[in-house]
């Protein structure tokens, strides 16, 4: 992903705007203070949706990719989402069965007018990505593989160390 240069009196959407601009990103606007930006992943496309709250100055980002879940499956999909967040320091998993989707989300507070940059807004994209990327197979275990929330925890092996 580039960090393209971005001016400081763009809104918090115009800056996120800029960067999947200059990563040639598909777009979709809802509205001013909504944009959904597509990107392909190893694991699957992501849907990373920015929402500029303006009630409570924030930016709000949700990083997700569908994942359908039978009524079975749900009590270990949430008990994974909760073993994940309770070691999360920064963002939550949540899951929208509405969409049947899984949802890294994650929000900057920007108050009085305090500018959002390139650097934070890459970082929050990056950091979305990345943990969706980490945890995807986790996600898969428990939906297709019927793993316990835990054992697809211990499964979930997404890097390598040394060559093979």
């Amino acid at each position: 992903m580039a960090v393209a240069f971005v001016s400081e009196m763009l809104t918090p959407i115009e800056v996120i705007e800029q960067i999947a601009a200059a990563n040639n990103w598909e777009v979709d606007h809802a509205d001013k203070n909504e944009l959904v930006i597509f990107v392909e992943g190893r694991y699957s496309e992501y849907e990373v949706a920015f929402s500029w709250l303006e009630d409570v100055q924030a930016i709000h980002m949700a990083c997700g990719f569908e994942l359908e879940v039978s009524q079975q499956r749900l009590s270990q999909l949430r008990e994974l989402t909760r073993l994940l967040n309770e070691s999360a320091w920064v963002g939550h998993f949540d899951y929208w069965r509405e969409a049947d989707m899984v949802l890294f989300r994650h929000a900057v507070l920007c108050p009085d007018g305090e500018a959002f940059s390139a650097t934070q807004a890459y970082v929050m994209l990056a950091k979305g990505m990345e943990v969706c990327e980490a945890n995807h197979a986790a996600f898969k275990f428990v939906v297709e593989d019927n793993l316990s929330a835990a054992e697809a925890l211990a499964s979930n092996i997404t890097e390598t160390k040394g060559n093979a």
